[in-house]
């Protein structure tokens, strides 16, 4: 044990890193992180709202396939937005 305790490692100057510049690290990672993860989060959000936004005719498929609408429902609604 006498041997563990007079080995010390000794570095030079120019490889002493303070603890400031460590926080600052953590901080520019942190802030990009951060960055990352909110545009991320915001991009999804748009994707949301673009699947939100569906067009008559799908709104009127999907309402068929649920059964909430009959076949001639169906098929006349579907004229009439052809039309327009």
């Amino acid at each position: 044990m006498v041997f563990f305790e007079s080995i010390s490692l000794q570095l030079p100057d120019s490889f002493q890193v303070s603890d400031s510049i460590i926080y600052q690290l953590l901080v520019i990672v942190g802030m990009i992180v951060g960055i990352l993860v909110g545009i991320k989060k915001f991009s999804s959000m748009d994707a949301k709202r673009e699947q939100r936004k569906s067009s008559p005719i799908q709104i009127l498929k999907e309402r068929y396939a649920k059964g909430e609408i009959s076949d001639d429902e169906f098929d006349r609604m579907k004229k009439k937005l052809s039309e327009s």
